[in-house]
């Protein structure tokens, strides 16, 4: 029995053995490009799509692939309605190239996308629903005192939105909030001349709103809609805690952006203004983004690996839409006759 049993091991490790040594031909085939659609709609404005080729193997191209010759089909509840054609003054972010028709994205219809190319052997298709417009009500905006973990409290600037949820459907959400904020700079000159000047510096603060509220807590921000890099997100959310309901929404601004608020003299030059964004998503949109802000870029090379969502069939990339509500306050005069303006922060 010991015999048979060191023979078996002794086969095993031969056999072991040849394995880690053999070639295993690699089969470029597997790696082939195929099409990157992406179009993310608006509500109420000019369709658009993004074309590209997806990288084959990894180095060996620096970007992905322009295709500024390829064919885009547009068709609305069934039906061929043009063809997009190729802008060569409009370059995506990623260097995608741009096509544009005339069709005006409304709700109630449904789109549907068809790309080919001669150098792509099938035809990549999508199809989407723009989701409603979700109005906000109103927002308010209170100077709070926030309670720190183990550290000093924090004046925080605290905005309530408000917003009714449709009932009977399942919504999707992101949040957004730009700040403008005016400061006084004014100097006398060597001259002995006043230079009334104020400086403008606008503040897209989606990578920084805090928030104890339930349905924000938990949701980490997503990264910039079809960037390779991360640079600023969104506030995710659904209308699980409050399917049908009007709720408000808490959440903070960031004790920076507070700071300089509370510091304003808006009687005297200064100012500032605040547009908080509710945009509703499509399904698709909602998890395409979601999954884009999980998938770990540049957090290192063991970083666990997260399929981004995707729902072009024959092709990658995203075909979704989402529909904007803004609401806008301001305090303070801008601009004002005789001022100089300045945009840009200070160093």
């Amino acid at each position: 029995m010991k015999q048979i049993s060191l023979i078996t091991a002794t086969i095993l490790f031969i056999v072991l053995g040849i394995s880690c040594t053999k070639e295993i031909e690699f089969n470029d085939q597997l790696l082939d490009p195929v099409l990157v659609v992406n179009s993310i709609c608006t509500l109420n404005d000019t369709l658009m799509v993004d074309v590209s080729a997806t990288k084959t193997i990894p180095g060996f191209e620096s970007s992905f692939r322009f295709i500024p010759d390829a064919t885009v089909k547009l068709y609305v509840d069934g039906v061929e309605t043009e063809q997009l054609f190729f802008d060569s003054t409009l370059i995506s972010q990623n260097n995608s190239a741009r096509y544009l028709g005339n069709t005006i994205v409304t709700t109630g219809k449904k789109y549907r996308v068809e790309v080919s190319h001669k150098d792509f052997k099938k035809v990549a298709t999508a199809e989407m629903q723009m989701s409603n417009l979700i109005p906000i009500l109103g927002f308010e905006t209170e100077d709070v005192v926030k309670k720190g973990n183990n550290a000093e409290d924090s004046k925080l600037t605290k905005v309530t939105v408000r917003f009714s949820d449709p009932a009977d459907e399942k919504n999707y959400y992101r949040l957004g909030v730009t700040v403008r904020i005016g400061k006084d700079q004014s100097y006398v000159n060597e001259a002995g001349d006043s230079v009334i000047m104020v400086q403008v510096m606008d503040y897209i603060s989606y990578s920084e709103i805090e928030s104890d509220d339930p349905v924000l807590a938990t949701n980490s921000n997503a990264d910039d809609i079809f960037s390779e890099s991360s640079s600023f997100g969104y506030a995710l959310f659904t209308d699980e805690l409050f399917n049908g309901k009007t709720y408000d929404l808490d959440f903070y601004l960031s004790s920076w952006i507070s700071e300089q608020l509370r510091g304003l003299n808006t009687f005297n030059r200064e100012f500032y203004s605040i547009d908080i964004e509710l945009q509703s998503l499509t399904k698709d949109t909602y998890y395409y983004i979601k999954s884009s802000g999980l998938s770990g870029f540049g957090d290192g090379l063991f970083t666990e690996p997260v399929q981004v969502f995707n729902n072009i069939e024959n092709g990658l990339g995203i075909f979704g839409g989402c529909s904007s509500s803004v609401s806008h306050t301001e305090k303070g005069t801008y601009p004002i006759d005789g001022v100089q303006y300045y945009y840009g922060y200070s160093s």
